[in-house]
């Protein structure tokens, strides 16, 4: 079960019993118990919101799904859905019931796109027999126009690279593979073409849609201006690429792109399958 659901079901389940405690057992007001209730929900919710900061739109669904519940359990408790039903006349007013009403639809879709944005939708494309998910984390990477400080500070080691003329070549040995060890090699040449040697080379490969897949690596330098590293990819599929290379006070920084391919004789899961846009 999604994450931010089972929260919310937990809210709804612990106001309600704490709603039964209060005016059952406790001889509260049904106005009384869901007051107290609706305090104590939000006196629990800001702090672990605060503590597990997940985003506005979960925060405001954590609270309303509290509010909702206290709100409900008071029209039922003081017998608003027998008034409902009576017919002397004596109907609850229609405004407390739009009102929850209103508030329970915007609290339902609010979940769901909370939920499609967490997990995604998989979708199969027929013409390439591949699938499709919409699940987007929020990272956006190399953002640089968005932080100007960044973005000035970015261009000037671009032009510092050009002008320092290193030669750079990487890539896999073979084509790589998902599940298995694949060697990446980079080729470090000076502008005269001499081999230099003792760099600090770090090859990180990320996934814009599982940042939590990305991974750094030391290549080690196997032979005068070559250093290489084994990698294992854990998932089919595109794999950006950040080099960074330091040698002294030089830093040489490189972006690429990869395609993890399934092994031949492996028949790759659903997920490992996925072509994320």
């Amino acid at each position: 079960m999604n994450e931010t659901v089972a929260i919310m079901l937990l809210g709804i389940v612990s106001v309600l019993v704490a709603c039964i405690i209060l005016h059952r057992l406790l001889r509260f007001t049904p106005l009384q118990a869901a007051s107290i209730t609706a305090l104590m929900g939000i006196a629990v919710v800001v702090p672990f919101s605060i503590l597990h900061w997940r985003g506005g739109d979960v925060f405001t669904l954590y609270i309303t799904c509290n509010l909702l519940t206290s709100f409900a359990y008071y029209l039922i408790a003081s017998g608003g859905m027998k008034s409902l039903r009576d017919k002397d006349g004596k109907r609850m007013h229609w405004a407390p019931i739009t009102i929850l009403g209103f508030f329970l639809v915007l609290t339902i879709q609010n979940g769901a796109f909370v939920v499609m944005a967490e997990k995604g939708l998989i979708f199969k494309s027929n013409a390439e027999d591949s699938f499709v998910s919409t699940r987007f984390p929020g990272q956006v990477p190399n953002a640089y126009h968005k932080k100007e400080a960044y973005y000035n500070a970015y261009q000037k080691r671009l032009l510092e690279q050009e002008k320092r003329g290193w030669q750079v070549k990487f890539g896999f040995a073979e084509t790589p593979f998902a599940h298995q060890d694949n060697f990446f090699v980079v080729q470090l040449l000076d502008k005269d073409g001499v081999p230099l040697e003792n760099a600090e080379v770090t090859a990180k490969f990320t996934r814009s849609a599982e940042q939590e897949l990305n991974r750094d690596f030391n290549l080690e330098m196997s032979e005068p201006g070559l250093y290489s590293v084994p990698i294992n990819f854990p998932r089919v599929g595109p794999w950006g690429l950040e080099l960074d290379i330091f040698r002294g006070d030089d830093r040489h920084e490189l972006v690429g792109r990869t395609l993890v391919n399934c092994p031949p004789e492996m028949e790759c899961e659903l997920e490992e399958r996925l072509r994320v846009h």
